[in-house]
C-alpha cells in the first residue's frame, strides 16, 4: 500500500513539473508575437516617416505662391510677358508677345503655352527648384510684306532659382531638345537642336 501510494505521489510530481515548465514564460508564443509585432512597428515607423517627409515637401508647395508674373525670352517658353500659376508641383505657363509697325509694315506675334513639374528642391544659400518642362510655341512675323510662321515643340529639364516658395522674385532657366517648323516662303523645313530659355518672375 506504502510503495503505491509512493508511485502516485511520484508521478504527481512529475506530471506538474513538465506542465510548469510547458506553461512557463520562457516557452510562451506570446515573445514571438511581441517580436513580431516590435518588428512590424519599427517597420511602419519608418515607412510613416517617409511618407512624413514627402508629405511635408508637398504641403510647403501648397503654401507655396498661387501665381507669377515677370517675362521671358527663348524658344518653346516664348518671348515676352509670362504668366504662371501653381498648384502643387504644378506649373501652368502662358507667354504672349505682340508688335505693329504699319509704318514699316511689321508684324510680330508670339504666342506659347508650356507645363512643368518640380521634381525636387535644395536649399542651399537660395532655394533652387529642378523641374521637367514641355511646351508649344507659335510665331507669327511679317516684315516688308513676307509673313513667315513658326512653330516650336520641346521637351527638357530646367530649375528655378531664388523664392521658390515664397512671395518675391525667381529666375528661371530651361534647357530644351527642341523641334523647330518654319514656313518662310511656303517650304516646310524642321530644325531638330538643344535651344534654351530665360525668365524672371515675381511670385505673389
Amino acid at each position: 500500500m506504502k510503495i503505491k501510494l509512493f508511485i502516485i505521489i511520484l508521478l504527481s510530481t512529475v506530471y506538474s513539473n513538465v506542465y510548469s515548465a510547458e506553461n512557463s514564460p520562457e516557452n510562451s508564443p506570446e515573445i514571438n508575437v511581441n517580436n513580431s509585432t516590435e518588428s512590424s512597428s519599427e517597420s511602419s515607423h519608418k515607412s510613416s516617416h517617409k511618407n512624413s517627409a514627402n508629405t511635408a515637401i508637398d504641403n510647403k508647395m501648397k503654401e507655396a505662391p498661387k501665381h507669377a508674373v515677370g517675362f521671358n525670352a527663348g524658344w518653346v517658353i516664348g518671348n515676352g510677358l509670362i504668366y504662371r500659376q501653381y498648384q502643387g508641383r504644378n506649373i501652368y505657363q502662358a507667354t504672349f508677345a505682340g508688335l505693329i509697325d504699319k509704318d514699316k509694315n511689321e508684324e510680330y506675334v508670339d504666342v506659347s503655352a508650356s507645363y512643368a513639374y518640380y521634381l525636387n528642391k535644395f536649399n542651399f544659400n537660395t532655394t533652387i527648384g529642378i523641374k521637367a518642362v514641355v511646351g508649344a510655341e507659335a510665331i507669327y512675323d511679317k516684315s516688308d510684306g513676307i509673313s513667315d510662321h513658326r512653330v516650336n515643340l520641346g521637351a527638357g529639364i530646367g530649375m528655378d532659382i531664388g523664392n521658390v516658395q515664397k512671395e518675391g522674385v525667381v529666375i528661371s532657366f530651361d534647357l530644351f531638345y527642341a523641334a523647330g517648323f518654319e514656313e518662310p516662303t511656303g517650304t516646310s523645313i524642321q530644325t531638330l537642336s538643344l535651344k534654351s530659355a530665360l525668365g524672371l518672375m515675381y511670385n505673389f
